[in-house]
């Protein structure tokens, strides 16, 4: 994988690690939705099934792999991939098809610790405050992970922050 990087790419609550409930993000942020879509156009996204198979529809302009033991088959246009080598090798076809630098790492949650310690940078939104206080899917810990290179507090809510982090 030379010459490519593995990306985290992330919405977890800032102090309790939460980033999903009952299948669902916990929070509605527009402005995440448009993150996540700008920053991984034009590369490949690896999934982890359960994931994959709540997102509202097509990823136009990325390549899917989705990561899974169980599942046997997927639609035209996704890549299926049975152990996380597999998955990093399509995704480093894809990325170079693409002319991407990044692969990008999706979640949920298990995907997210398995290939946190592959990954060379995270791009995380942070979301602050109380809420939520429940959640039943858990982002890894994050907070050693490297040093913030770049951070964006969004305007209409200020307790929400773009990261950019870089392994140390």
């Amino acid at each position: 994988m030379e010459n490519l990087q593995i990306a985290i790419i992330a919405a977890v609550h800032e102090t309790t690690g939460i980033i999903g409930q009952n299948g669902r993000l916990p929070w509605k942020v527009p402005e995440d939705m448009e993150n996540f879509r700008e920053l991984t156009m034009g590369s490949p996204i690896i999934f982890g099934r359960k994931t994959w198979e709540l997102l509202p529809g097509k990823l136009h302009g990325r390549k899917v792999v989705v990561l899974s033991k169980t599942l046997v088959q997927v639609p035209n246009g996704v890549t299926l991939a049975h152990s996380i080598d597999a998955s990093l090798a399509w995704g480093c076809k894809y990325a170079y098809m693409l002319g991407s630098k990044t692969i990008f790492i999706g979640g949920g949650a298990k995907i997210y610790h398995a290939l946190l310690p592959r990954a060379e940078v995270m791009y995380l939104t942070v979301i602050g405050g109380n809420k939520p206080t429940e959640g039943d899917t858990y982002f890894p810990e994050w907070r050693d992970f490297g040093e913030i290179v770049s951070e964006r507090i969004l305007p209409s809510s200020p307790l929400t922050r773009f990261l950019t982090i870089k392994r140390k």
